[in-house]
Order: structure tokens, then C-alpha cells, then sequence
């Protein structure tokens, strides 16, 4: 997916809470079982860092937590605006009953809990992908089309899996290297990195902020990611905007009182 595709997606979910679930998976790479099993405790409250811990597996028909992929807890780094966000999300859900242990304060709760079920309850990949990825990608036209030929990229759906190689593909098209790219994505091998999820993001690709963060080769992957999140919320204000985490909304607020129109 491209950055305005990515956009697209983020503006139709019904609930800011699932427009943010695809903001994070997008821009940090998460794979789906980490996101869903993150507890309130992931998010740092005194820096822009995220801590995987652990992640949610299928054992026996019963949801259970287990190590990372990796087998090691890992930290990633989060724009500033998102994690602004994240934290305002984390201190809702404590104000709210735990689930029973080992989920806890799970940062995103599953909609439904069936009386009488048992083991963990998260977020469910099929239940989300019916509810809230599906309709989305209609809306966005990203849902594939089956008549047209089988090399178009276009046939194919987006997955919600495809929003880790845009994670990987923004990094390293804003000059980062295929290291801190599989980095990024927790990836004990790079060829898994180069060979699955490093594509070449052609949309804006000589957009001067963007060609500004290539050329910085002294960027750490933290400050990396802070400024191709300020390019792509200047590119796409709406997206930010419908997740509550525009760090220019007052300023767009201002120019629509005095008459201005924003520029995209």
C-alpha cells in the first residue's frame, strides 16, 4: 500500500480505536498477534517507546500469551503524536475492569466477551477483518478485482499483513538500511526483510521532505520515523484528523474559523 492508501484505509473505520489499531500496525510494523496482545503497560508514559512482550497464539481452541516471535521482549520506537494518542487510550482502559488474567488491561479489547468462554479474550483477527478491514478496503477500492489479469496487482485484496512491508518500505525509502528495517520488524534474518517486505514506495518519492530525511544519514531510527510522520500528516491531514492524533488540528482548526482552506 501507498501512503494515500494508507490514508484511505484509516478514515472509514467506524471507531477511532480501530483507526488506530491500523495506524500502529502500519507505521511500527506490528505483526497482528503482538498488536492484540499488548497490555497498558507497553506504552511508555515517559518516552515515544513501545515494549513487546509477548504475543496471543491458538493453543487447544483457547487463546494464550507466549513469548515473541523472537523469543525476546523488544522495544520500538513510536512518533510522538501516536504515542500521544496510545497513552490517552491506555489510561482509559485503566479506569476499566481487567480482563481475567493473563490478558489484563489489554490496550485493544475485543468488542464481545461470550459468557461462559474461556482462556484469554482478544481482539479476533476474523472478527475484525469482517467488520472492520473489509469494509474499509471496499470504501478505499482496495478490495481487489477478480476480472482483471493475474499479474495486476490490483486483483488482489490488501491484507492486513501487507501493512508491515509499508512499515518496512517507508523506513528504508526514507534512507534507512535494510538493518534497522528488519530491526524494526523483529526480524532475526534480513533476506526476510529484503526478500518479503522492502518494496519500493513510488508515491512521493521526490517530495522534498522525504528527499531531506534520505539524504540525513545521521538520523537515528527514532528521529527517522518522527520526520516521515510529520511529511505524511502534512501529505494527508484527514487521515490524522480522523484518529485524533493530528499534531497540526489546531492549526487547521484556526484556518477554518478564519476562512483559510488547508493545502494538501
Amino acid at each position: 500500500p501507498s501512503w494515500s492508501e494508507i490514508s484511505e484505509l484509516i478514515c472509514f473505520p467506524e471507531r477511532e480505536e480501530d483507526s488506530i489499531l491500523i495506524t500502529l500496525l502500519a507505521w511500527i510494523g506490528l505483526r497482528w498477534s503482538e498488536a492484540v496482545a499488548l497490555n497498558t503497560d507497553a506504552v511508555w508514559t515517559n518516552k515515544p517507546l513501545l515494549s513487546i512482550s509477548r504475543v496471543s497464539a491458538r493453543s487447544n481452541g483457547t487463546w494464550v500469551v507466549e513469548a515473541p516471535k523472537s523469543g525476546l521482549a523488544l522495544t520500538v520506537p513510536l512518533p510522538t503524536p501516536l504515542w500521544n494518542r496510545l497513552k490517552k487510550l491506555r489510561t482509559l482502559r485503566e479506569r476499566q475492569p481487567a480482563l481475567p488474567l493473563p490478558a489484563g488491561r489489554l490496550l485493544f479489547r475485543p468488542e464481545i466477551i461470550l459468557p461462559g468462554s474461556t482462556g484469554i479474550h482478544i481482539l479476533d483477527n476474523n472478527v475484525f477483518r469482517k467488520n472492520v478491514w473489509e469494509p474499509a478496503s471496499e470504501n478505499a477500492e482496495l478490495a481487489g478485482d477478480s476480472t482483471l489479469p493475474e499479474l495486476d496487482p490490483r486483483r488482489n485484496p490488501i491484507k492486513i499483513k501487507d501493512l508491515r512491508a509499508f512499515a518496512a518500505s517507508v523506513f528504508t525509502d526514507a534512507g534507512a538500511n535494510i538493518a534497522e528495517a528488519a530491526a524494526l520488524l523483529r526480524h532475526s534474518d534480513q533476506r526476510t526483510t529484503q526478500i518479503h517486505y522492502n518494496r519500493a514506495q513510488i508515491e512521493k518519492v521526490n517530495d522534498p521532505a522525504r528527499m531531506a530525511i534520505r539524504a540525513d544519514q545521521t538520523l537515528t531510527t527514532a528521529e527517522r520515523i518522527e520526520k516521515l510522520w510529520n511529511a505524511w500528516e502534512i501529505a494527508f491531514p484527514d487521515a490524522v484528523i480522523k484518529c485524533g492524533i493530528s499534531t497540526h488540528r489546531a492549526n487547521n482548526r484556526a484556518r477554518s474559523r478564519n476562512g483559510l482552506r488547508s493545502v494538501k
